[in-house]
């Protein structure tokens, strides 16, 4: 009901910025800096929103909620979704009484039901469907008895269009399929309300910081999208169509898996690097990272620098505590080695 709620108040906003961007901002009591033509551009709504904070005509809250509302209708299910390796299920065939268990684990509401396969979908289970079984029958049940019919989505939905349809089926949870029909992850309306207006507290939920200061760097869940860590930390990390995440970052840059205690060495331009230490790894992919910029180096505009332990799958070092380190150099400079290599083997000069 609360999510519904955070919608129905910050649906307006998104309606109000398909009008005219003046009218818009002379609602709010904000004079416009500067008289826009007809049909203006989002990036020319998020200048106004900028500078009106600046000056201090916006406050920071409004000015949050009002850019998070210029992006809204260009997201879709794929940018918010949990992913399909993040998602719990149970399956078919087992007693009710693992739902009981998912929920004191994770503390969540809704728990996707499948059959054989992960990709095999038979239904969505949760508090609802439980409520309406005597307790001591709840181990003589199925989860699949239980189960209520899905609402599959798939992850190109804008978000706009995933919301209309979740009310009218009068669901809170969506099943997400990808472009093969198989599962590419789950989301639910408080999913979708947090991309308007931040991260909304609930009774049910685990609080786990995923961003936390540490010194003169950050603590992160490397899960989280590139531009939400940008936003939360203030440092400006490249995005690309080839990644989503901090972790997917990692990996580009890195060309591999990495393993614990690798740093990744990122040019944000202007003399800045970003460091990127891998802390910790779940199913070879980088779970917790720490971020901090610096200076660049000479070696940063060749490419990604990795340091990483010695020995292979070691932990990450100890605080002080030195690490041999290696190059790895960008594609391109990669190339370039193998084409000097064979021109010195040819006997051309280069």
């Amino acid at each position: 009901a609360s999510t519904l709620l955070y919608l129905k108040a910050a649906g307006p906003v998104i309606r109000v910025f398909d009008a005219s961007a003046n009218r818009l901002l002379r609602r709010l009591g904000i004079e416009p800096l500067e008289e826009l033509h007809h049909g203006a551009t989002l990036e020319e709504l998020g200048h106004l929103i900028g500078d009106s904070h600046e000056r201090g005509q916006l406050p920071h809250a409004t000015a949050e909620l009002l850019d998070h509302a210029l992006g809204f209708s260009e997201r879709t299910l794929a940018e918010v979704m949990v992913p399909r390796v993040d998602v719990a299920s149970v399956r078919a065939s087992e007693p009710a009484s693992e739902v009981v268990g998912l929920i004191s684990t994770y503390g969540h509401s809704h728990y996707l039901v499948i059959g054989d396969r992960v990709d095999d979908i038979v239904g969505v289970v949760g508090v609802r469907e439980l409520m309406r079984v005597a307790p001591e029958r709840v181990t003589r049940r199925t989860a699949g008895a239980l189960a209520r019919r899905p609402l599959l989505l798939p992850d190109t939905l804008p978000l706009p269009g995933a919301v209309e349809q979740m009310q009218a089926a009068d669901e809170e949870f969506a099943v997400v399929l990808d472009e093969y029909g198989g599962l590419a992850g789950i989301v639910t309306l408080e999913d979708i309300a947090e991309e308007l207006v931040g991260e909304i507290a609930d009774e049910s939920d685990l609080v786990v910081e995923w961003a936390v200061r540490d010194g003169g760097g950050w603590l992160l869940d490397a899960g989280r999208r590139v531009d939400e860590v940008a936003q939360a930390t203030g440092v400006p990390l490249p995005e690309d169509d080839a990644f989503e995440t901090v972790a997917g970052l990692v990996i580009d840059r890195a060309g591999r898996f990495p393993q614990a205690g690798d740093v990744i060495e990122v040019d944000l331009g202007e003399g800045a690097v970003a460091r990127l230490e891998v802390l910790s790894l779940d199913r070879r992919v980088p779970a917790r990272i720490r971020l901090a910029t610096a200076t660049a180096t000479a070696a940063a505009g060749a490419g990604a620098r990795v340091s990483a332990p010695a020995q292979r799958g070691a932990e990450a070092p100890a605080a002080g505590e030195p690490v041999r380190e290696r190059m790895i150099p960008a594609p391109e400079a990669r190339a370039g080695a193998r084409e000097q290599q064979v021109r010195e083997r040819e006997g051309q000069p280069s």
